[in-house]
Formats: structure tokens, C-alpha cells, sequence
């Protein structure tokens, strides 16, 4: 079983999750993304926009950055001066169902209806299941913010690149995992909702995963991660043409495990379960990773 940050994979089945360079042209599109000023592009949810709004003032350091309308979306997107966060269900090659996500990218395109392959990077979001509206995700959006900042300057700091996506998402998935240590000493915060929507067997959980997990409500979550609560991390897991688990620190809002699994065109195998193979993957990692 082969995730954060996020992937391509295989055929025409493009896969990134907050932790790719789809485009693999690594440190060139990164460097230049550095210098640009960041358009982050507002929803026509009033309540979602202040969220939004907060979670860049907390969460990112990286770029300028200023919020626009759709509209002027529309007219800017072919500056290359500038780089673009855009929120919104993308198309995949492929594929006519659609991906949900936190999405990063360069300008200098001509016009805003383009594939998630496009993007420098992005963070999805489980717009298949729990989290069908933009409301479902205010309570991580501070931590989604971070990572999709925090995906391109690990490309840029190690000059991650490849030959194929499978070498960019092994490189950054080595670097999410070796921290999964951290978890020793943190309760792992489950929404709820997946009880009875994603795992597959709460004993098998129990029996597999030797640390501390606790099921709560979408409100104890956001509470979690507005405090930066030290002693708490966060399951999170987007099931859709492709199954994105990670697992991000509440304190740092960094991803320490990330698990992927790609929807197979041929079998058309399910991926809408956190089953025994993600929570052994979660718990090996724990145990191996030497970081606390």
C-alpha cells in the first residue's frame, strides 16, 4: 500500500495532494511562485470568506498575499507577476467526477476552467463524503493553508524533483512520515462522523493502534486547531478518486503521516474506508520514526 501534500500516478490519473508539483518542474515553477504576490480567491459564503481570511493571517508567511473576487480572477489569470490559492471542485484527466480541493498555482493561464494537474501543489478536501460544503472544512483550514505552503518550500529546500510523480511523492511522503514520532505523546482527534462513514472497525483501531485516539465533534477539532493544542494531532482523511489519509501535529499544523492510495480504473476498487492496511501503514510509522 503505498499519502500530504496531494498525486500522480498513473495512466491519465493525476493525483497531488497537498504535498505534489504535478507539473514536475520543481524548483524552477516554486522560485518563480516565490516572487510573485498570492491572489487567494474569495466564495461568494461570506462566513467561509472571514475564515479564509483568518486562516492566511495565521497560518502564512511565504508570499504577499491579497483576496479577490472571482471576477477578478477571471481577469488576472494570465499575469505570470502573480500566483493564485483557489478553492473549488477541479477536474482530473481522465475522469468526470471532480476532486475537491485547497489549490496552489502560477498564473499565465487563459482562463480558470483547467485541470488539478495544472496546479503547483494543493490540499484536498473530502467533497465525495463528510465534507460536501465549504462550512465541513472551516475547522482544518488554518492547518490546509500551512501545508500547501509548507509542500512547496520542501520541494524548493531539497530540490525535490523526478522523473515521474511516483519519485516527487515518495520523497515528500518520506519526509511527512519520518515525524509521525510525534504521536507518541499526542491523542489522535477522529471527527465523529467517521464512526459510522470510514473506519472499518473501531476494535480492529483499537487492537492495531497502540496511542492514544479519541472520537469528538467538528467543534472540538477547530477548537483544537485555532489553540495550536499541543498534546492533540488530527486524523484527516479525503476519499474521492483517490484516498489522501494524514495525520497533521495541532501545534506546528504539520503533516508527520501521510498514506495514498489511487483509485484503480480497472477494478474500480473503493476507496471511501479507512480499513485494517491505512491503520497498520499509521501505526508502523508511528513506531518506526525516531522524532518526538
Amino acid at each position: 500500500m503505498k499519502p500530504i501534500l496531494v498525486i500522480l500516478l498513473q495512466l491519465f490519473f493525476l493525483f497531488n495532494f497537498a504535498q505534489l508539483s504535478p507539473m514536475l518542474k520543481g524548483k524552477v515553477s516554486c522560485a518563480r511562485f516565490l516572487k510573485s504576490t498570492t491572489c487567494v480567491v474569495l466564495s461568494e459564503d461570506e462566513a467561509f470568506n472571514n475564515q479564509l481570511i483568518y486562516s492566511f493571517e495565521q497560518s502564512w508567511n511565504i508570499t504577499p498575499v491579497k483576496f479577490i473576487s472571482i471576477e477578478e480572477f477571471k481577469a488576472t489569470i494570465s499575469n505570470t507577476e502573480l500566483s493564485f490559492v483557489y478553492i473549488n471542485e477541479f477536474n482530473v484527466m481522465g475522469n468526470k467526477k471532480e476532486i475537491g480541493a485547497l489549490a496552489l498555482f502560477n498564473g499565465g493561464f487563459t482562463d480558470t476552467d483547467f485541470y488539478l494537474h495544472s496546479c503547483l501543489a494543493y490540499v484536498p478536501y473530502d467533497n465525495w463524503g463528510i465534507e460536501k460544503e465549504l462550512a465541513d472544512i472551516d475547522k482544518r483550514l488554518p492547518a490546509m493553508v500551512f501545508q500547501l505552503q509548507e509542500t512547496v518550500s520542501l520541494i524548493y529546500e531539497f530540490d525535490i524533483s523526478g522523473n515521474n510523480e511516483n519519485a516527487i511523492t515518495r520523497q515528500l511522503t518520506k519526509i511527512y512520515n519520518e515525524r509521525a514520532g510525534v504521536l507518541k505523546d499526542k491523542t489522535l482527534l477522529i471527527d465523529v462522523k467517521y464512526k459510522s462513514l470510514k473506519i472499518t472497525s473501531i476494535d480492529q483501531l483499537a487492537k492495531t493502534y497502540k496511542y492514544a485516539f479519541e472520537f469528538v465533534s467538528s467543534e472540538e477539532i477547530k477548537k483544537a486547531v485555532d489553540s495550536k493544542d499541543p498534546t492533540k494531532a488530527i486524523l484527516s482523511s479525503s476519499f474521492n478518486l483517490h484516498k489522501c489519509n494524514q495525520v497533521f501535529n495541532c501545534s506546528t499544523y504539520e503533516v508527520v503521516f501521510c498514506e495514498l492510495e489511487v483509485y484503480d480504473v480497472f477494478t474500480q476498487s473503493s476507496l471511501d474506508k479507512f480499513d485494517f492496511g491505512d491503520m497498520e501503514e499509521l501505526s508502523s510509522c508511528v513506531k518506526k520514526s525516531k522524532a518526538n
